[in-house]
This record gives structure tokens, sequence and C-alpha cells, in this order.
């Protein structure tokens, strides 16, 4: 460790130049940004540095819930060369102190079964006294242009869809009727459990997308949706709240729909766009859907884990 003398971990409360091989890419664009003064829109961020060289980085998010208390774990590295002398722990104890300092109480992560060096990764996190990580979201991505593919495999399917009165409108073409019938849905067919699939605020958020949205229907009534939201990475859709009535589940509504949603996200945004499919870990049925009728177009699939830990006293 006495190469370690010049070791300098702390805040950083200015641009951080020099880190961005230190966390992913979607995040290079948080550590340049110019950090405000006022508190409650900071980011933590603690650097490393050898001398006078950067070695490793531990970025959170900006607080948020109630209170503005909380705050996500966003990444930590360390060069490779430095890495088991316990420095990415000593930069964790430094967010831990500085993040107290603003006002968080909780801390958040989340990370990915595929997740480069996920054991160690892991095992960093108890030595920093989080608890177990718990599985919370199975996923499943694949290139939009598997729709085209799909349209010929699952010919006689679909067929036999469309004869069974399957329809859709774009949710950009959605009238007063139809937001009606969706509302009547909710309220006296749609379980308490299954208000979570409730489209409606999802209408609110920046992430919506109306283009890669679909009311699906049976012989013109109302019989679930598809709702799309534009992903962290560019040129990605996200497709985590899917639902159709108990009457069409069986015979293949929802297959249908995810097909043809991503029909219309490969015109809009080009087959080689992104379609990713969430679940929460609890769903089996809707994940045993995504194993039988889209793993075989998929890129990749994976769990998430989260875990939390509380701060400051």
């Amino acid at each position: 460790m006495d190469s370690l003398k010049a070791l300098r971990i702390q805040p950083i409360d200015h641009t951080a130049s020099g880190f961005d091989r230190f966390t992913f890419p979607r995040y290079r664009a948080l550590i340049a940004e110019v950090i405000p003064p006022d508190a409650e829109k900071r980011r933590v961020i603690i650097g490393a540095w050898l001398g006078d060289t950067p070695i490793g980085l531990a970025l959170y998010s900006l607080p948020w819930g109630e209170g503005l208390t909380q705050r996500r774990l966003l990444s930590v590295m360390v060069t490779p060369l430095l890495r088991r002398q316990g420095l990415a722990k000593k930069m964790l104890q430094a967010g831990n102190t500085k993040a107290a300092s603003l006002g968080t109480t909780e801390l958040m992560c989340v990370h990915s079964s595929n997740l480069t060096g996920k054991m160690a990764f892991e095992a960093l996190l108890r030595a920093d006294g989080w608890p177990a990580p718990r599985e919370f979201e199975y996923r499943l991505a694949g290139r939009a242009g598997w729709s085209a593919l799909a349209l010929h495999d699952w010919a006689r399917f679909l067929a036999r869809l469309q004869a069974s009165g399957y329809q859709s409108t774009p949710w950009t073409d959605i009238t007063a009727e139809d937001r009606a019938q969706i509302q009547q849905l909710l309220a006296d067919q749609v379980t308490e459990a299954e208000r979570a699939f409730d489209p409606f605020p999802v209408e609110t958020r920046d992430t919506f997308l109306p283009a890669m949205s679909l009311v699906l229907r049976k012989h013109g009534a109302v019989v679930g949706w598809i709702v799309g939201q534009s992903g962290a990475k560019a040129n990605s859709v996200h497709y985590s709240n899917g639902y159709v009535l108990p009457s069409v589940r069986r015979t293949g509504w929802l297959v249908g729909g995810v097909r043809e949603v991503c029909e219309r996200q490969a015109a809009h945004l080009g087959p080689q766009s992104l379609s990713v499919f969430e679940t929460a870990d609890h769903n089996t049925p809707m994940r045993r859907f995504m194993d039988r009728n889209l793993k075989p177009y998929a890129e990749w699939t994976d769990s998430r884990y989260q875990t939390k830990k509380r701060i400051g006293g």
C-alpha cells in the first residue's frame, strides 16, 4: 500500500473531468454537468486520485422521493490495476458521509444479472453494509425488426387472431369514448393488483411515447393496451405496461399486440432500435409469455436486483 500514499478520495463539487472511463457511458454526461450550489439539486460524486491522476469514481443520483431524502448509487469503479485494495469501499464510505450531509437518509442500488463482475460488486455492497439484493424485475430485449420475422413465423396464428376479432388503435387516435371504456374496465374488471397497469398516469411522463402505444380491441370493444416509453439508452423503447382482460389472455391478444407495437417502432425508429420488455419478478405468467413468445427473437435477457440502505444515523 506504499504506492497509495498519494491517494486522495473526496467529493467533487465541480465538473468531474478525467473520470469518463469510471462510469457507464449513459452516465458520462452527468459528471460533465456544472454542479449547482443548491443541495437539493446536487449529485453526490466521489472521486479518487493517485497524485493528480483520476483512478476511481462513485456516482449517485439527484435526491428524490418524499422530502428528497433518497438517492440511487449509479456506479462505482476503480482502475483495474488498483482493485482489491479497498478503494471502492472507501469511496462508498465517503459517499455515505456526503449524501447524509445533504439530507439523504436512504440509498438504493439497482444492478443487472448481466453486470460484469456481479459477484465482486455484490461483495462490495456487503462490505459497505448493504442488505442482500433481491430480484424485482425480469427483462428481455430485441431489435424492433423481429416483428417482421414474426409476421412470417406466426402467419397462421395471426390469421386466426384476426378472424377472432383482433383489432388495435394507435394511442394517438383514441377517442373520448375509448378513454371512458378504459376507465370503466379499470373500475369494474381490473383487479386491485392489476391497477398498476393503469395507462393514464404514464401519459403525464416525459418518457411516454404515444406513437409506440396501442389500444387493443375485440370486435371494436377495448380489451387491453400496450404502452411504450423511451428508454435510458438512445433509440430504445421500454414496454412495461401491457394488459389484456382475462377473457382474451389465452387467445393471444397480447402476443399480437406486442408484435404490432414493435412493427410500429421499427417504422418510426428503425428496425435496429431496441425493444425492451419488463415484468415484475413475481409476475410468472408474463415471464412465461416473454420466454415462450419473445425469447426466440431476443438479443438478451436479464434479471434486475435491488437493495436499499439507511444512512445518516
